[in-house]
């Protein structure tokens, strides 16, 4: 160094100083002239004081910038956080020794700062030990950037206390949300690939008119395209079809693994052996049908009198608390987690419904029912407020912000515990606790040693007339006025009297108004022994997976194991090339095997393989290895 630092003012250096935050505000700058190169400057004084007080969340020290790479990882933490200093040249005790800089020093600095993504303007500062040729470098950032979250060498950081770790992905994307708003959200993303043709335009139809019958939506829509429908409900964008238009009223769901409901009946209290294990994929209404008919195929339909004079039909677990937790784990599911799929799993003393996602921050789903009860507020704060509007619209959703109160009250009202929620990583569970003896009178609840099927099928005999009834009714509620059109019956009386009154009194069919049976706007509903014939007997029309057994590959996951390339030599081929090479593209993956790139993506898929991570810097992973 040819010269003494001079000091400037701090407002002449506003422009290069944008990154300093409170910690140097009371600190000078100073310009150092070095042969010809420029250099900011930072108090030699105020990092002895920072080196008394140690490291932190805030401060970190480096020896050497032989540990710059780490040090730009722990910059990147602060970035995305309330920001810090990061300070070469002390030890992690805090003592000075600082250390010499030369041409290439100064270029591999500028290379670390280049590998921001976004780019940042945090430029080096220096502090030269007295009578010595060594400097201590720094960098620091108040924390205030724009773009968050930040990537350094394509990967976020974040720091808890003195640690500096890879960010979590849900943090990521939760950053990125709260940063960019709701148009970065997966659910409003195009998929250019998919077309409104390709979109099940009936049930669009029938979601329309359910609404408009519950008063959810205007007599208008009735009259509109589906075109004009779909971009009524934000599924649409500038006339390209949105992810969640796709999981709403999909066909086709090559490119959503995510569309696919794990259900599986365990023997006993473990994993062990399988009774039952099966695997749909279909839209979020087939799949809420799936699971509430796997639910009556492995649930005792009983008798109970508790809390009640009359003995009523009941599911061991009461149907409304079930279907409210597979309705929760579909809205509040995080969708952009594509090796995540909800999962319901069977055993002999509970059941457990699992989906990707996570509790509100800082808020415990005990708190959430707290304030149901007590407030009567509305908790509900779903990632995807699209699909939720949906959802709510098709009927899917009755009241906004009560299910978790709902689903302990149902439980508590047949004697049973509340159901308890925990987060494992980016996987909510919902827990429901079986009566104890599945077998015996618990909690007021007598098993039937008929079963569900026997038991609703000795009521009257099933024509079919009756299961079209049953299907035209579903979970929705009608007029006998709308039931004679959506069945094609010239006379409601008739209707009446020949189909409607039979099911009333063989109690498949329930009114709405029993006190009023005779009211003008009386409408019917399914009972619940009603809904078992439904859920048994409709066809759903979904693809499905059965007999675990069978095939000794299958776990609960419900994943075929993707490493088994036994007779396909195209198979072994991809899998060898992502083993050596985790985040090789698409194109290459292709190239290996002489293939377009879209028949790769599809054999992927079929492969149950995905990309986890930034679509730049992440890699594939064997979905059964998650």
């Amino acid at each position: 160094m040819t010269g003494e630092g001079v000091k400037l003012d701090i407002s002449a250096m506003s422009k290069r100083a944008t990154t300093q935050n409170s910690l140097n505000s009371n600190k000078n700058l100073y310009l150092c002239i070095c042969n010809t190169t420029e250099f900011m400057a930072i108090d030699l004084d105020y990092i002895r004081h920072l080196a008394e007080n140690h490291e932190g969340v805030d401060v970190e020290f480096k020896e050497t910038t032989g540990q710059l790479n780490r040090g730009m990882e722990t910059l990147c933490g602060m970035i995305n956080g309330s920001g810090g200093i990061v300070v070469f040249g002390v030890s992690n005790k805090g003592k000075i020794i600082g250390q010499e800089i030369g041409d290439k020093t100064t270029r591999e600095i500028g290379e670390a700062i280049n590998k921001f993504d976004p780019a940042v303007d945090i430029q080096p500062m220096y502090a030269r030990l007295d009578n010595s040729d060594k400097y201590i470098i720094a960098f620091q950032t108040d924390g205030l950037e724009t773009d968050k979250p930040y990537m350094w060498d394509g990967k976020p950081y974040h720091r808890h206390d003195s640690v500096t770790s890879v960010m979590p992905r849900e943090k990521f994307i939760r950053l990125h949300e709260h940063q960019h708003g709701l148009k970065y959200k997966w659910e409003n993303e195009v998929n250019a690939t998919l077309k409104i043709e390709d979109l099940d335009e009936r049930l669009i139809m029938n979601v329309v008119h359910g609404a408009v019958r519950r008063g959810r939506l205007s007599n208008d829509a009735l009259n509109d395209s589906v075109s004009t429908l779909l971009t009524r409900l934000n599924l649409v964008k500038n006339g390209s079809v949105c992810n969640s238009a796709a999981v709403l009223f999909g066909k086709e769901f090559f490119d959503y693994p995510q569309c696919r409901l794990r259900l599986a009946r365990f023997k006993g209290t473990d994993k062990q052996y399988f009774i039952d294990n099966q695997q749909h994929v279909g839209n979020i209404f087939q799949l809420v049908d799936a699971a509430m008919a796997f639910f009556f195929k492995h649930l005792n339909l009983s008798g109970t009198t508790y809390h009640r004079i009359i003995r009523e039909d009941e599911l061991e677990i009461p149907y409304d608390a079930l279907r409210e937790a597979v309705v929760n784990a579909y809205c509040h599911m995080r969708w952009g987690y594509e090796i995540a799929t909800v999962g319901i799993a069977i055993y002999d003393d509970c059941i457990i419904i699992e989906n990707a996602g996570r509790f509100p921050v800082r808020i415990s789903p005990n708190v959430l029912m707290q304030r149901e009860e007590e407030d009567r507020k509305n908790t509900s704060m779903p990632p995807n407020p699209v699909i939720a509007n949906v959802m709510y619209i098709g009927g899917l959703i009755e009241h906004w912000g009560r299910g978790l109160s709902m689903m302990a009250r149902e439980c508590e009202r047949v004697g049973l515990p509340a159901p308890t929620f925990n987060q494992d990583g980016i996987i909510v569970k919902t827990t429901f606790v079986r009566p104890y003896d599945t077998s015996k009178d618990t909690a007021g609840v007598s098993k039937s040693k008929l079963g569900v099927s026997k038991q609703t099928d000795d009521v009257l005999p099933i024509k079919v007339s009756l299961l079209k009834l049953i299907k035209a009714i579903g979970e929705d509620w009608y007029s006998s006025y709308d039931l004679c059109d959506i069945l094609g019956y010239k006379s409601r009386n008739s209707f009446v009297r020949q189909h409607l009154n039979p099911a009333i009194d063989g109690g498949i069919i329930a009114l709405e108004k029993p006190d009023k049976p005779n009211a003008p706007n009386q409408r019917y509903g399914l009972t619940l022994k009603g809904k078992a014939l439904y859920y048994e007997r409709h066809d759903d029309k979904i693809d499905v997976e059965n007999d675990p057994q069978k095939d000794p590959q299958n776990n609960f996951e419900g994943q075929i194991d993707p490493q088994n390339t036994a007779d396909d030599p195209q198979k072994a081929a991809i899998f060898k090339a992502i083993k050596s090479n985790p985040s090789i593209s698409r194109v290459e993956l292709a190239n290996t095997i002489g293939c377009s790139e879209s028949t790769i993506k599809r054999r992927l898929k079929e492969w149950n393989i995905a990309w986890l991570g930034h679509p730049k810097t992440g890699h594939w992973v064997f979905v059964a290895e998650i």
